[in-house]
């Protein structure tokens, strides 16, 4: 195969993403090779059986299958750069029934890897006729088998993100996100039901929004001391809903930082604890003041009078 033609299936590819991306691989790699099977499959983790995520068969796009990888070649791909069989696959692998489903004679597979290095995926090229540009095939296979790893890189990291961002946003507790300048740049479903803001009014601003005058500055300056000195902060506070009403919150927040150390972003969790609060006041009333008079009860005055010992003794010391 020429240069000219390798650059014009690059070419091809360049705009692809996703399932497109590999599916476009695959018919590309069956048509440019002569092969009557290409494939991309992912590992299971037990590394026992595999599933394709795009087929190309005769030039078209195929149902995608799974097979088990005991006794065949692709068991021995992680084994090597890349696994060749020019003929008689069938004679090696005799237990494979799928290569005698498909009456293949050469086989071409190599190792997908991810970003460290554990095995993922293998692509993989089937001949019904014995193989003979042996080193054309594998060229092609090295040189393509790196854009796929770079194709499965970029498609693991958006699904981490994306369960990253299903699980925010289905958190029961509040989730907010700010830039290192306190600017907010997310917020999450629950954020919107405690404070009854929208995420579009908040964006961009920050969380003085929130405040409702309850504490001085004294109370925010070791807030932001125990931030920037230990890198998170943990305590009840009073804020304001969009409402108006102040009303307490068990609040967390971290410092991140990004792989240089720089300060990147601060991330705030918090839940509306006015309900806790309501019961242990409760508990209090309960414990301290007569349930019919509503006036303090002998528990009640015999703690005050041991604070009160206990304080005298104190500044006698």
């Amino acid at each position: 195969m020429n240069e000219y033609r390798i650059k014009s299936i690059l070419k091809s590819l360049s705009n692809r993403k996703g399932v497109n991306f590999f599916e476009d691989i695959c018919l590309s790699l069956s048509k440019a090779i002569d092969a009557d099977f290409v494939f991309i499959a992912t590992l299971h983790e037990e590394s026992t059986l595999a599933t394709t995520i795009a087929l190309a068969s005769q030039g078209e796009v195929v149902d995608n299958i799974s097979y088990s990888l005991k006794k065949s070649p692709c068991e021995q791909v992680g084994d090597a750069k890349i696994c060749t069989h020019s003929c008689d696959i069938q004679k090696l692998y005799p237990e494979d029934n799928l290569l005698v489903e498909m009456n293949i004679e050469g086989y071409v597979g190599v190792p997908l890897k991810n970003v460290n290095g554990k095995i993922i995926a293998i692509l993989v090229a089937l001949f019904q006729n014995p193989i003979s540009n042996t080193n054309e095939i594998e060229t092609l296979f090295l040189l393509f088998s790196g854009l796929i790893e770079k194709e499965l890189h970029k498609k693991a990291y958006s699904e981490q993100l994306e369960l990253a961002n299903i699980i925010i946003e289905n958190s029961h507790e509040a989730i907010l996100i700010s830039d290192a300048n306190t600017k907010i740049i997310h917020a999450n479903k629950a954020f919107t039901e405690i404070t009854g803001y929208q995420r579009n009014e908040v964006i961009g601003k920050t969380p003085k929004l929130l405040s409702s005058g309850h504490h001085d500055s004294i109370y925010y300056q070791k807030m932001w001391n125990d931030l920037n000195s230990k890198g998170h902060w943990l305590g009840e506070i009073w804020n304001k809903r969009k409402s108006g009403e102040i009303y307490p919150e068990w609040l967390s927040i971290s410092a991140i930082y990004d792989k240089n150390n720089q300060l990147s972003h601060y991330v705030s969790f918090f839940s509306d604890i006015t309900e806790q609060n309501k019961a242990k006041n409760k508990i209090k009333r309960q414990r301290y003041y007569d349930s019919l008079t509503k006036l303090a009860n002998k528990k009640m005055l015999f703690e005050k009078i041991d604070q009160t010992i206990e304080a005298n003794f104190r500044k006698a010391i």
